[in-house]
């Protein structure tokens, strides 16, 4: 199976979007219904919602992003599998946003600020996406000066290696720079939302 997710993360990488969401569909018809794969399979959904043009079909991806994000944010919680919990549970949030679903978004941000909030600080990177997914879940609830501070820390502990700290897959399903103008001055970076087995690059 991790031979197949790297390869979906290679064709998905290359701009073969189509071919990856194939890819990760396939690991999800065989029952593989994990927080990387479902997350995976959701990213390449979305992606297939922005090439469309405003409508039902940008529409129809989206939700189906959301959805696939949603069953691997329950199934992770329900398994107590923290990292995809957050990972999944911060991008269904923000796709629950993008539909207008805002009771749906703020019940699930709110769940995953308390995971995150309860999870080990830890160092470099893992320190980094803690405080990323606590600035964007306060976000999505509305504290921006909450946010504020946890993107300012985000970006303090990158300290310029944001390419040290990307994983594979690109951004999360809604970045920072859309929120508004109140962002910080050292905006952090586009960080893309994988669990911490990707974010630690094995």
């Amino acid at each position: 199976m991790r031979l197949r997710q790297l390869q979906g993360l290679a064709l998905a990488r290359a701009g073969d979007v189509a071919r990856a969401h194939g890819v990760f569909s396939a690991l999800e018809a065989e029952g593989h219904g994990d927080a990387e794969t479902l997350g995976m399979l959701a990213r390449t959904a979305k992606d297939l919602g922005l090439r469309e043009p405003a409508g039902a079909a940008r529409i129809a991806h989206f939700t189906r992003a959301f959805g696939l994000y949603e069953r691997a944010y329950e199934n992770a919680r329900r398994s107590a599998a923290d990292d995809g919990a957050i990972y999944a549970g911060v991008n269904a949030a923000t796709m629950a946003v993008l539909l207008g679903r805002s009771d749906r978004s703020r019940e699930i941000a709110m769940q995953v600020h308390g995971i995150a909030e309860r999870s080990d600080p830890g160092e470099g990177a893992a320190a980094y996406w803690r405080e990323a997914t606590l600035g964007e879940t306060a976000l999505v609830l509305g504290d921006r000066e909450s946010a504020r501070a946890h993107y300012e820390a985000a970006a303090g502990l990158a300290d310029g290696r944001y390419g040290d700290l990307a994983a594979p897959g690109g951004r999360p399903a809604s970045s920072p720079s859309t929120w508004g103008p109140w962002m910080p001055t050292r905006s952090p970076p586009r960080y893309p939302r994988r669990p911490s087995s990707f974010s630690r690059g094995t």
